[in-house]
């Protein structure tokens, strides 16, 4: 144990010198790095580091200072010990050695900084050379050669895939592009553009050239090229304005935010199984003019508001929808709601529709027709139900040439208002629960071949022409709206809908 202590005792002696030599220079360097910023001595050491004689003087005089100062604290403040033998030489190796640690350690600090500086420096010149790449590809796509686009298109391709932290800058480079203005050879430099952003933006493609992360901003962009995005995924996705002169179609696309306000598709616009993170909603421009819209198997759109000429409208899959309107002016071909779709609301107004189909366990809440509307068919069937009210109520007149109800389709309540002409109601294993009329309203043919066809009658107003009815269903009609009634039975020889 007694041996132990000594041990002890001479390593804290031997090292007490070196721990007090370590914090002087270390309080020496922070001391000289303040002062120097203090001082705006900068420039003189970089000077003094510049030129090789100074920089030597300059050390040279450090290590010499510095000998005497350890001297003089080794030797008790007395410097004529160095002259005295074994004492003086115990000093000098004191001193010596004292220095020679701080040296090597200043040489490990030094050296510690040069490959820190090596590799900023291997790393500013890599950063360098791959933004040099870069600004290559963009001045290819700045070129008047419509080769030189394309190429500029696939370098820009290739620089995202080989450096990560340009994909989200490419994909903006390239999205700029297609909302600039358009010459006439840009349908080819679309067609690759739009190539590359499918392939690396779809969930399969390969890890070192995945851009599923970035967004799409294409606002008051005019598309040339068939816009079509299977199995991709994108952050935000602005199409706001956008002119689609060809078919715009995703399929199987997630989303973190999408816009469709103002769209303009001039051929099919199919949106099918998307999944988006906030609900969203779409809005044809005015001047729409095209053959198809669907939207098939969408949960998250809580609006669809629709301009313009249409020839078919298809609502099928599992889509939950809020509202869907028809606005100013709008001709509507035919609207088919299908496949147990689910809407809220659905409204129109000054509108001109062919057919509005709504089937195989499809639901509208509320059903509403307003100011002006003019229908030539509305068909229920396949066990199909407006849930809440189906009205009409207009301002201005509302023209209906057939409503027909089959295969076990319900209407809560059928509400016909002012100025409503329905040339035929026809009920054929159909289901209204409630059917009221109200001011001056006309129904031309109300045909009812099953006595519970038509639960309750609430006959306020109106008229309707001829009111087909099986012998023992009994109608409460005190304002004598109904102008002529036909016993039929219930088989008749001739089809009820034909």
């Amino acid at each position: 144990m007694t041996w132990i202590q000594n041990c002890m005792t001479r390593i804290c002696t031997k090292c007490y010198p070196l721990l007090i030599t370590a914090i002087i220079a270390g309080a020496v360097v922070i001391i000289a790095r303040v002062k120097c910023r203090e001082w705006k001595l900068q420039s003189l050491a970089s000077w003094i580091s510049e030129h090789t004689l100074a920089n030597i003087i300059f050390w040279v005089s450090c290590a010499i200072s510095l000998f005497f100062v350890f001297a003089l604290y080794l030797s008790g403040n007395d410097l004529n010990k160095l002259s005295s033998g074994k004492d003086g030489q115990s000093i000098i190796t004191g001193s010596i050695a004292m220095l020679g640690i701080i040296t090597a350690a200043g040489a490990l600090v030094m050296k510690y900084q040069d490959e820190k500086r090596n590799k900023a420096d291997e790393k500013r010149k890599n950063r360098d050379e791959q933004r040099g790449e870069f600004s290559a590809a963009l001045e290819r796509l700045s070129s008047e050669s419509a080769m030189s686009r394309v190429a500029g298109v696939h370098t820009l391709v290739e620089v995202a895939d080989k450096y990560e932290q340009y994909r989200e800058e490419t994909v903006r480079v390239l999205c700029a592009y297609l909302r600039s203005d358009h010459s006439k050879d840009d349908p080819v430099i679309e067609s690759v553009i739009l190539e590359s952003l499918g392939s690396h933006c779809a969930s399969d493609a390969e890890p070192d050239c995945q851009w599923s992360g970035c967004g799409l901003d294409l606002h008051g962009a005019t598309i040339l090229n068939p816009f079509i995005f299977t199995n991709c995924r994108f952050a935000a996705v602005n199409l706001d304005n956008v002119t689609f002169k060809q078919d715009i179609k995703f399929r199987n696309c997630e989303f973190e935010s999408l816009e469709l306000k103002n769209v303009d598709p001039h051929k099919d616009l199919l949106l099918s199984d998307l999944i988006t993170k906030e609900p969203y909603a779409i809005q044809l421009a005015e001047e729409t003019n095209t053959h198809r819209f669907q939207v098939v198997n969408c949960q998250s759109i809580w609006k669809i508001n629709i301009f313009g000429t249409i020839e078919k409208i298809w609502l099928a899959g599992n889509c939950k929808i809020g509202n869907v309107s028809l606005w100013d002016e709008s001709k509507i071909g035919s609207i088919y709601v299908t496949h147990t779709v689910r809407i809220d609301r659905f409204d129109t107004q000054h509108c001109t529709i062919e057919k509005i189909n709504l089937q195989n366990k499809s639901e509208i809440k509320d059903l509403l027709l307003m100011d002006g509307s003019t229908i030539t068919e509305i068909a229920f069937q396949n066990e199909s139900q407006i849930k809440g009210k189906f009205t009409m109520v207009p301002s201005n007149k509302i023209n209906i040439d057939k409503l027909t109800m089959r295969d076990n389709s319900k209407i809560s309540e059928l509400c016909i208002d002012d100025e409503t002409n329905l040339e035929g109601v026809i009920t054929a294993s159909g289901e209204i629960g409630q059917l009221t009329t109200k001011g001056n309203c006309g129904i031309d043919c109300l045909r009812i071949p099953l006595k519970d066809a038509i639960k309750t009658f609430d006959l306020q107003g109106g008229h309707i022409k001829t009111c087909f009815k099986p012998k023992d269903l009994k109608i409460n009609d005190p304002h004598k709206v109904v102008k002529e009634f036909v016993i039929s039975p219930y088989q008749s020889s001739e089809p009820i809908i034909s």
